[in-house]
């Protein structure tokens, strides 16, 4: 596959994915207002005989329209949506972004039942020998994990975690050690096959950046099959942690962005938007790497698209929930005059954002 066919390849793959995330966002507004009877008169994709149906020029976002929901006269009508209660207002705004976490979790649990349990190890088992590095040099092998350390006075120190390998190899900083390793490893289990290796530890000016004093990169963590009838439910329990692990470091990601913007003027380098996220999958072929790994990268980008939705900006599912319970608290009069210069300066700060984040994504790419 050329480069040229495969970026064209992932534009389109990241659009279709993207879009069907944003339909079933959407999806989830429009059942949850038809559960609390609020008529809806547009989808984007169409539905219903009363629906009308529309198709817009630009792929990006989506929208239900439903009847009274900008505070009209309409909304005295039985089926707008200001006429409902809050709860049923309150399910509506975020039924969307709740159907994007339910996605991510199926996403991830399916990727994790299908391809193995990850288990995290710190046991010193090496992934791989850095070339032309000690280890290389020594025929260090992957996929064994080292349980000893032995001087050339045959004093022999005991290595059970990888951080105890680190700390102990310092101790012998220019000089030549035997690495005794066990035999092949396969899931948590190792043959008690000893062998051994002699290696030289490179002092701190022998040893390139980014590498350790041997030259190995250890495993961290292995991929565990259980009974077939287990591997469902085992999944589901590794989708909710990835989930979890993915809302945690948004967030982070998000408050760093907020102190390097308001301290330095600058986003972080992490942040990309949707043309650095095109230009990261045609560097790593996200797109070329199968079903599963597709799957994988549609989950993530649904829980960051639920995450980034209920921010309290509006006109976000979060910032819109903010304004309905502060009309429940302080009155529809009182908010109404405030949501609006919400909305005037939410959408001028998010289209600042997707100007600054993607003339950034450009530069980066072209520069």
């Amino acid at each position: 596959m050329t480069e040229l066919f495969f970026l064209f390849f992932s534009i389109i793959m990241f659009i279709l994915v993207l879009s069907f995330l944003v339909l079933i966002h959407e999806l989830g507004h429009f059942f949850a207002a038809r559960w609390a009877k609020i008529k809806v008169e547009e989808f984007g994709l169409g539905y219903p005989p009363e629906t009308v149906f529309t198709l817009n020029w630009i792929p990006f976002g989506g929208f239900v329209r439903m009847e009274g929901e900008e505070g009209t006269q309409d909304a005295a009508h039985p089926n707008a949506f200001y006429s409902k209660t809050t709860v049923q207002k309150l399910v509506v705004i975020l039924a969307g972004v709740t159907v994007n976490f339910i996605f991510g979790i199926l996403a991830f649990s399916t990727v994790y039942a299908i391809s193995g349990i990850p288990q995290v190890i710190d046991r010193a088992r090496i992934e791989v020998s850095i070339p032309n590095s000690p280890a290389a040099q020594a025929g260090l092998p992957a996929g064994v994990e080292i349980i000893a350390v032995r001087d050339a006075d045959q004093n022999v120190v005991p290595i059970r975690t990888n951080a105890e390998l680190i700390t102990n190899v310092q101790k012998f900083i220019g000089q030549t050690v035997t690495i005794v390793t066990t035999g092949n490893c396969e899931g948590l289990s190792c043959t008690e096959i000893a062998q051994e290796f002699e290696l030289y530890v490179r002092t701190p000016d022998e040893t390139p950046e980014g590498e350790g004093a041997l030259g190995i990169i250890f495993t961290p963590y292995v991929v565990s099959f259980y009974p077939w009838y287990e591997m469902p439910f085992r999944g589901a329990v590794v989708g909710f942690e990835q989930t979890y692990f993915i809302i945690v470091q948004t967030f982070e990601a998000l408050k760093q962005m907020v102190f390097d913007f308001s301290q330095k003027g600058s986003l972080p380098t992490e942040a990309v938007g949707p043309i650095g996220i095109v230009h990261q999958a045609v560097e790593y072929r996200i797109f070329d790497q199968g079903p599963l790994y597709l799957l994988n990268f549609a989950g993530v980008i649904s829980v960051s698209l639920a995450i980034m939705n209920l921010l309290p900006i509006m006109p976000l599912d979060g910032g819109r929930a903010v304004f309905i319970v502060a009309e429940r608290i302080l009155g529809r009069k009182r908010t109404e005059k405030i949501e609006g210069y919400a909305q005037y300066v939410g959408i001028l700060f998010l289209m600042f954002f997707i100007l600054v984040i993607t003339g950034r994504d450009i530069w980066r790419i072209f520069v």
